[in-house]
């Protein structure tokens, strides 16, 4: 008899799912201070076929590389080192360009998910991440992004407004634990 598999097991040995061709060839910046989720996360992007222009391990970090690599979607952990958190991080790159941005957590608060949404952020991605849960978050988060930036093309309104289009966020079934990031 076989040991039973753990989930995080089962997830890496799982076959990769078919990349969304919305999001084939798109340029990713994946700003996350823990090394093996950085990790985990650039192979599962590069295996769906994304193009993994970066990484930064803190908010001024990504912010810079977002300024100079110009990606199409920027993944951004809410809790890093630095002198700015990430909901300031994707403020100050927000107020250049618009982008998709899709926040990483162990947070399921409404609060910090309100003030996400208010400063234009496109998704958010609760960890632990998965390979399989990864792509159809970022695929939701691109598809909001797309519909927001059209919406507000349509309105006159730049891209990063914060009257853009509310966006899905998971809903509040867990603890919002603080020492988590």
């Amino acid at each position: 008899m076989q040991p039973e598999l753990s989930k995080a097991h089962r997830d890496a040995a799982a076959p990769m799912p078919s990349p969304p061709s919305d999001l084939m060839g798109k340029r990713v910046l994946v700003v996350e201070d823990e090394g093996i989720t950085q990790i985990q996360i650039r192979k599962a992007l590069t295996r769906a076929g994304l193009v993994v222009v970066g990484s930064a391990g803190s908010g001024p970090e990504g912010v810079a590389l977002a300024l100079q690599e110009q990606p199409d979607i920027v993944l951004m952990d809410i809790r890093m080192p630095g002198e700015y958190d990430d909901l300031e991080a994707a403020r100050r790159i927000l107020t250049t360009r618009a982008v998709c941005i899709v926040m990483l957590t162990a947070f399921t608060g409404s609060e910090h998910r309100d003030q996400a949404q208010e400063i234009g952020v496109s998704g958010y991605v609760v960890k632990p991440v998965t390979t399989a849960g990864l792509l159809p978050d970022v695929l939701d988060a691109w598809q909001n992004f797309t519909g927001q930036t059209e919406h507000s093309a349509a309105l006159g309104l730049p891209a990063s407004s914060s009257a853009s289009a509310p966006f899905n966020f998971p809903a509040d079934d867990a603890p919002d634990d603080k020492s988590a990031g």
